[in-house]
């Protein structure tokens, strides 16, 4: 799962960890074709930010019988709390894969299959001040481009130093378990 090897990618994950974001709240995914071709990915990615799952929840299959790689629309809880509703698109032309991660602080959005990071953080509603709304919006290119030589000299360096990579074989069985469990 390349993502893990995307430094933007890790910045984030660093600030949600260490809670500049404060506590996550809601969280929803959107994708286009199937769950193990895209699905999986922002699985890997949820469990690589917050952990294990702690429930699956499938809501409805999409697409015919005879399809390899069916969408569905399910749900994700975390230990913290977190629920992660994914929305699969059936019938698009294209290839999207969009995340919204609502914080205590703040709104994240991954955008373009995680291509592009914007943020917004709480400000004082400018008119009245006695709330905040979402502000200072961030719109970042990622480093996306340069996930795989990033991971091929990151592997290369853990094998020799004898340290685990960002992304395992146990992580990739391990969300292919969450796929088969969604599936039923």
């Amino acid at each position: 799962y390349y993502r893990r090897w995307n430094n933007s990618i890790r910045n984030l994950r660093e600030d949600i960890d260490s809670g500049r974001w404060g506590h996550p709240i809601a969280a929803c995914v959107r994708y286009t074709k199937g769950l193990w071709v895209n699905g999986s990915h922002f699985i890997d990615l949820f469990r690589w930010f917050f952990g294990e799952p702690q429930s699956v929840r499938t809501f409805r299959r999409h697409g015919r019988a005879d399809t390899d790689d069916p969408g569905y629309d399910f749900a994700l809880t975390f230990a913290n709390g977190l629920a992660v509703d994914f929305h699969h698109l059936p019938d698009a032309s294209y290839v999207f894969l969009d995340v919204e991660i609502f914080f205590r602080n703040g709104r994240v959005s991954l955008r373009q299959r995680g291509q592009i990071v914007q943020t917004e953080i709480g400000v004082p509603e400018p008119k009245f001040g006695s709330f905040h709304i979402l502000g200072g919006s961030q719109t970042k290119e990622t480093s996306w481009q340069f996930c795989l030589p990033t991971a091929v000299r990151e592997l290369v360096a853990q094998r020799d130093a004898g340290e685990p990579p960002a992304c395992t074989l146990e992580d990739g069985c391990r969300v292919v378990e969450i796929c088969d469990q969604i599936a039923g």
